[in-house]
């Protein structure tokens, strides 16, 4: 949440001239877990933005075709090209974002050697990153001038940034969910009671409301718990005392062990949900809504 911010506030102040390319890491899903994916995905959003910057990639692809970014060798070829665009004399100011580089399962080693060795010599690419504080990412970042923050050591910053986010999260309710003003002050206060300086449960008590009916709003509000590990214990009590608490149960062990997201019919099929279930096309998503924030869907597939 905190890098979504930033990467705003540097779209506002320089996107009409600067390239801002970032990247989200998630150890759950394959596709975003990776070194490779990670420079991939950057090389993508600097190409988009500044299209002159192709012509490194349409040489090597000319030459090896869509195995250039699949194949085992595609992190070479990639990290080749990656340094050829940071090394055009056309290159606009660049800020490089990586969010979650703990969550980085493979190859890990191979980016951190490459974040330190451009940042030592292109010094007009400015790297911002976040991780868990994991030593050995500490350590190879150190070798390179970095500014690092605490957030741990920053509690005020963070209390004041989670704060601005709540005013933005309720007034974007209040719009939609037409709250009286009295109703977006209660809320506002609540969330700041008991977010404990965290984005993640404001957002996903904001997720909530806005799936509640208005006048039901503060009624939901109170049942919600301060703290992450609270909410979390509330969702899975909430999946017990469900009717369909057996298929929700079904459908978190399936999903907890795939390697990727998984399609609404290939769901039905690995959870062996009944037939009256798999073949109705509201059912399945009214037992996803059941396990609550547990599992998100982004078009037809579900994470």
């Amino acid at each position: 949440m905190l890098l979504c911010g930033i990467i705003d506030e540097l779209t506002r102040l320089f996107g009409d001239f600067a390239n801002i390319s970032f990247f989200f890491c998630q150890a759950t899903d394959v596709r975003i877990n990776n070194a490779t994916a990670i420079l991939r995905g950057l090389i993508y959003s600097l190409v988009k933005k500044q299209p002159s910057l192709l012509s490194h990639v349409q040489g090597q692809y000319d030459d090896a075709g869509k195995a250039l970014f699949e194949d085992i060798n595609a992190w070479n070829a990639l990290s080749k090209i990656f340094t050829d665009i940071l090394k055009d004399p056309a290159l606009q100011s660049t800020y490089l974002i990586i969010d979650a580089l703990d969550e980085c399962t493979t190859g890990l080693p191979s980016l951190l050697d490459l974040v330190t060795q451009i940042s030592s010599v292109h010094p007009q690419v400015k790297w911002i990153v976040s991780s868990r504080n994991w030593s050995e990412i500490e350590e190879r970042l150190d070798t390179t001038q970095t500014i690092p923050i605490s957030l741990e050591l920053n509690e005020a910053s963070v209390s004041e940034a989670v704060d601005i986010f709540i005013q933005r999260k309720v007034n974007d309710l209040a719009k939609v969910k037409k709250y009286s003003d009295a109703t977006r002050d209660i809320i506002c206060h609540q969330l700041s009671s008991n977010s404990q300086g965290t984005f993640l449960w404001v957002a996903l008590v904001c997720q909530d409301l806005d799936r509640t009916p208005r006048r039901h709003a503060l009624k939901k509000l109170k049942a919600f718990p301060p703290g992450l590990d609270a909410l979390y214990g509330r969702m899975i009590v909430q999946v017990h005392k469900s009717e369909d608490s057996d298929l929700c149960k079904r459908v978190l062990a399936v999903m907890s062990i795939v390697y990727r997201p998984v399609a609404f019919d290939e769901l039905a099929s690995l959870a062996e949900l009944p037939d009256d279930i798999s073949n109705d096309p509201e059912a399945l998503p009214e037992i996803i809504a059941i396990c609550g924030s547990f599992l998100t869907v982004r078009e037809d597939t579900i994470i």
